[in-house]
């Protein structure tokens, strides 16, 4: 039975207290087996956070259910199945432009796409459309994203290819990218309380932890990301322990596991150094983790679990300045989870 000792709560416990005038709201979830164990500083177990950019791991976990489908191919033209947009061709002389951006790339990062991140829009604000996004039309806040690389070279984190994986997944499948991730990730893994509707629906703002920055409520309580699969995730941290125990189910190839063994050994395989398709990679070939953190504004997270059916935690914070408590949290638990040689050096990934 997983538990959480009394020495290790009181230390949990003394350093959130020592952060709790910057970062009002702090949620811990973990498991070692079968049970998860949630703990909270000025949060519920069902207070819900956005999870920035560990949307991005769940996004791609999506995909790979299509690819399992046959609905998407890992190594296919994404133009192929792509009708409502197109991406515009590089400028380039050095023939990259013939070379084709796949789902594989959009997942590690290789597809040579810019806008590494979104701002989010004030709430009440008008909300730009995923094609207005997509070329930066107004009332868009962030540049059109658009090919700044050859494809295929290198990992350079990119939201803006996320966003295109949006629109990728609803072409496809035709269906609303939010009402998809419902019914093929949130719903078979127990995510109960994840959602990707942005703005969040009027009965579930009062589940929220207002988002704060320098000791400040943001203005609205916080922001809207109709980037979706980039950053839009609401969730609590025991939803990504449950998508973390859903990967690791599959990569050990267990009977009734969300996808095919061989699509989560892609997943958790690395692409370009430290990246496999939609996470970041630790550890070593025999003893392999994954993780992902997020930073949106006021809000700051990470997951972070072994790939076999193993401990997974996630802490989840109301804060920009959250930033800094989040990894000494995540410290202090590791070792009672036999992550002993885990360090913020390992953890240390791209925000949103």
């Amino acid at each position: 039975m997983t538990s959480l000792p009394r020495a290790l709560r009181r230390e949990l416990a003394k350093a959130v207290a020592a952060s709790r005038d910057l970062v009002p709201a702090v949620s811990i979830a973990f498991a070692q087996d079968e049970e998860v164990v949630a703990i909270g500083w000025g949060a519920e177990p069902d207070t819900l956070f956005q999870a920035a950019s560990i949307s991005k791991p769940v996004s791609a976990l999506l995909a790979l259910c299509l690819v399992a489908d046959g609905t998407l191919s890992l190594d296919d033209d994404i133009a192929n199945a792509m009708h409502s947009w197109s991406l515009p061709p590089r400028e380039a002389n050095d023939g990259a432009e013939r070379r084709p951006i796949t789902l594989r790339l959009l997942l590690d990062h290789g597809a040579g796409l810019g806008v590494h991140g979104f701002l989010g829009y004030t709430r009440g604000e008008q909300i730009p459309t995923l094609p207005d996004i997509l070329d930066g039309l107004a009332p868009a806040n962030s540049a059109p994203i658009r090919s700044e690389s050859p494809p295929g070279l290198a990992a350079v984190y990119s939201g803006g290819g996320y966003t295109v994986l949006q629109q990728l997944i609803e072409d496809a499948s035709a269906r609303p990218f939010g009402d998809l991730a419902a019914e093929r990730v949130f719903g078979p893994l127990g995510m109960r309380s994840a959602t990707f509707e942005q703005p969040i629906r009027p009965e579930l703002e009062p589940l929220v932890a207002p988002a704060f920055a320098a000791g400040r409520r943001i203005e609205g309580g916080w922001r809207v990301y109709p980037e979706l699969a980039a950053a839009g995730l609401w969730c609590t941290p025991t939803d990504l322990v449950r998508f973390a125990r859903g990967v690791q189910s599959s990569f050990d190839g267990r009977h009734g596991a969300l996808v095919p063994q061989w699509l989560a050994a892609e997943m958790l395989r690395p692409h370009f150094p430290g990246w496999g398709l939609g996470v970041a990679l630790h550890g070593t070939p025999r003893d392999p983790h994954f993780g992902h953190t997020g930073g949106n504004a006021g809000y700051r997270c990470e997951l972070f679990a072994s790939a076999h059916r193993g401990p997974a935690a996630a802490v989840m914070t109301s804060s920009d300045e959250g930033g800094e408590l989040v990894p000494a949290l995540l410290n202090r638990l590791a070792p009672h989870l036999g992550w002993g040689a885990v360090t913020r050096q390992e953890l240390d990934l791209p925000t949103a």
